[in-house]
């Protein structure tokens, strides 16, 4: 039973650490954007501007994708455990 405990605590806890980790990555991710500036300022001068712009925002679409497929878990999740109420 305390190991149960402690796994569910660390876990707990992993959770905390991993979401913070992610909303540090997606807030760097759009400084780093704005920072980089939009296509209607400059039209992408270089090629490693576009580059790196399509990989931060591929980055940062696959972070809000797992968001996404986390909380559609979650949700499920919920529903099996309360049922169908209707």
């Amino acid at each position: 039973m305390e190991n149960l405990k402690r796994m569910k605590n660390e876990t707990i806890e992993w959770e905390k650490a991993k979401k913070i980790k992610e909303e540090a990555e997606l807030s760097r991710i759009g400084e780093e954007l704005d920072q980089l500036g939009s296509p209607e300022e400059d039209g992408y001068e270089t090629i490693e501007k576009r580059e790196r712009i399509k990989s931060l925002e591929t980055e940062q679409r696959n972070i809000l994708n797992d968001r996404e497929e986390q909380w559609r878990l979650k949700s499920r999740a919920i529903w099996l455990a309360t049922g169908d109420e209707n």
